[in-house]
């Protein structure tokens, strides 16, 4: 019975040493990532619009809700169970410019992705620019700091996006 009333105390100092630490963090965060694509920037450009196919939740989105297809500037919402992010198209400029804007619909969580498409001999170079913030507002918030900048999940994500995007453009 001692043995699992310590294990359970580390357990639970722990947990609170991480919420500290994440609560003490500062808010903002951001990075810059890039990725040489075997396509023309024209079929990256339509592979970044592709949101049914390619969503920024990545694996974790169970659905996207498209509020109008036709619109030039897009905005849905991904559903990740959980929560949802609602996206919107702030910017877009094919082939070369597309900025979005996030927000969690739980997590008081933002973010904003800027890409830049260049071509590069006969495919692509695209960039990545991300900056968001997490401020307080749920319990979940000091964790999500922790795990988005210690951890680096938010250049880890904007990575495997990037992938992705490469994947559907080569085709």
């Amino acid at each position: 019975m001692f043995w699992i009333l310590t294990v359970a105390a580390s357990l639970a100092l722990l947990a609170l040493a991480l919420f500290v630490i994440g609560h003490n963090m500062a808010p903002e965060y951001g990075g810059r990532v890039e990725r040489s694509i075997a396509a023309p920037p024209e079929a990256v450009f339509a592979a970044l619009r592709d949101v049914e196919a390619g969503p920024h939740g990545g694996s974790m989105c169970r659905a996207v809700r498209i509020e109008d297809p036709d619109a030039e500037l897009l905005a849905w919402t991904e559903d990740l169970g959980s929560s949802k992010v609602h996206a919107r198209t702030l910017e877009s400029e094919a082939p070369r410019v597309l900025v979005r804007e996030m927000r969690d619909s739980i997590v008081a969580l933002t973010a904003r992705w800027e890409f830049s498409l260049e071509p590069e001999g006969a495919g692509t170079r695209l960039v990545l620019v991300h900056r968001g913030r997490v401020d307080d507002g749920t319990w979940h918030s000091p964790l999500f700091r922790l795990l988005i900048k210690g951890l680096g999940l938010a250049d880890r994500g904007a990575r495997q996006y990037l992938d992705s995007v490469a994947e559907r453009a080569a085709g």
